[in-house]
């Protein structure tokens, strides 16, 4: 027994010896591109699941479509401390990837995915225990609350089995890996898509289990990604130390992940809720407005895939050359990332205001329906470019161990301005007032981001940290 573990850490040292930082070397723009492409994919994947879900789910019935709408804000919970742990993990991990530090990149690897299965598995333990007084909160109806019960208790066990792929992703794009993070990604989405209708109808042999079904069929797929994540990340690319933690070494870990992590999470969780707040608002003006809105934030969504997934990638890219001390190749990523935000953005605006109201009579045939998605989409887009700064600005930053910028960009973006502005918008101007509170939280927030990134970012980069 001693001589295989001896033989393993041999071949595990040898490993760390041939490794290398993908992302300090070669053409930027080249590097960029390719990092970028896969990620949108992913999250093109992942934008598309809940939609399914719902696609499918309406097919049963008003009541279970209802259910489905009350789970859909504590699903964002989750996903938003997951991704916000997974953004201090991949900033800690990339600086240590650049510095060639190989032997604490598996530590805390380790530990980093050790910490989001504690957290979770202690959201979920918390979240089952609640179901029925936090339902009830939201608003839930005696006869939804049938449905929403026996859809949440299996899709908690859903939540638990995301934790590590979710996790795992971070830790594969730090790496530079961003095509196997995008393809455990995609194949969750696929599977899932797959088993809902399998599940929720009972198709080809399978049980009919209605509203459980598309819980059922969330808990597979999750599944098929812990498996596929397991394989990258135990047996392709060796990130995971199984030996025994030591405490302190543990705690520290957790420590510098958390720096980066905890702010992630809470920013990331203040956009759901601002938007629940603003959907509030809006739903004063009328169902018209309110759907026009749901529709024109879903075409928003789409549009901004592209930057989002180049402010997903920058973050790794940073991290790694920081920790290597590359910092004219920083610098060139960071000015490249920024000018094709712009010109992006320009070029978006430009096609969704031209066809605003096409676009929306594609969703709608209402009149309300489709002017509210065309005030929407031809006011914020012209931002769109304001508000990729910000994201790309943030992701630099914290890949730098720098989490504030990242807090105070989506604090005035949010809290400062989108929300208040947004009901004073809807009570003297109706709806278009809430879309010139959106454009104006974008430009005032990518303002400061754009000033923040000229003004404050390190100029020399040459010392590893």
């Amino acid at each position: 027994m001693q001589q295989r573990c001896e033989f393993i850490d041999g071949a595990v040292n040898l490993a760390e010896q041939q490794e290398k930082a993908l992302l300090t070397e070669g053409n930027v723009a080249g590097t960029l591109v390719r990092l970028t492409m896969p990620m949108v994919w992913g999250l093109f994947a992942v934008i598309s699941q809940p939609l399914v879900d719902s696609y499918f789910v309406g097919q049963l019935g008003s009541h279970e479509l209802a259910a489905m709408s009350y789970v859909f804000p504590l699903a964002l919970v989750f996903s938003s401390v997951v991704v916000g742990l997974g953004i201090g993990i991949s900033a800690v991990l990339a600086r240590l990837i650049g510095a060639g530090e190989w032997r604490h990149v598996r530590q805390t690897t380790s530990h980093g995915v050790l910490l989001t299965l504690v957290i979770v598995a202690a959201m979920t333990i918390a979240g089952l225990a609640s179901i029925e007084p936090v339902f009830r909160l939201m608003g839930a109806m005696p006869e939804t609350m049938v449905f929403v019960r026996q859809y949440m208790v299996i899709w908690y066990a859903a939540a638990l089995l995301l934790a590590f792929p979710m996790a795992s992703t971070a830790c594969l794009r730090a790496k530079g890996l961003s095509g196997a993070a995008s393809l455990v990604m995609i194949v969750i989405a696929v599977v899932n898509i797959v088993l809902d209708p399998l599940l929720i109808f009972g198709l080809w042999g399978a049980p009919e289990l209605g509203f459980a079904g598309a819980a059922w069929a969330t808990l597979g797929a999750n599944l098929v990604g812990t498996l596929l994540a397991g394989y990258f990340m135990i047996f392709r690319e060796r990130m995971i130390d199984f030996r025994w933690p030591e405490l302190a070494e543990m705690t520290a870990h957790w420590r510098t992940i958390l720096h980066v992590g905890l702010p992630s999470a809470l920013t990331n969780l203040a956009t759901p809720v601002a938007l629940v707040v603003v959907i509030w608002i809006v739903s004063d003006l009328g169902e018209e407005a309110v759907a026009g809105f749901g529709v024109a934030i879903r075409i928003e969504a789409l549009a901004l895939i592209v930057p989002h997934a180049l402010s997903v990638i920058i973050g790794p890219f940073v991290g790694q050359n920081y920790g290597a001390g590359r910092g004219e190749r920083i610098h060139l990523a960071m000015r490249l990332a920024l000018g094709f935000s712009v010109g992006y953005g320009l070029l978006v605006a430009l096609f969704l205001g031209v066809f605003a109201h096409w676009i929306g009579a594609r969703f709608q045939t209402d009149p309300g329906i489709i002017e509210a998605t065309a005030i929407y989409l031809i006011i914020v887009p012209v931002t769109f470019c304001f508000f990729a700064i910000i994201r790309i600005v943030a992701a630099a930053y914290n890949a730098l161990g720098q989490p504030r910028p990242n807090v105070i960009f989506f604090t005035v973006k949010l809290l400062a301005i989108y929300v208040p502005l947004s009901y004073l918008g809807a009570r003297y101007m109706g709806f278009q007032g809430v879309a010139i509170a959106s454009a104006l939280s974008n430009l005032v927030a990518g303002g400061m981001a754009y000033y923040w990134y000229r003004a404050h970012f390190p100029a020399d980069i040459r010392i590893r940290p």
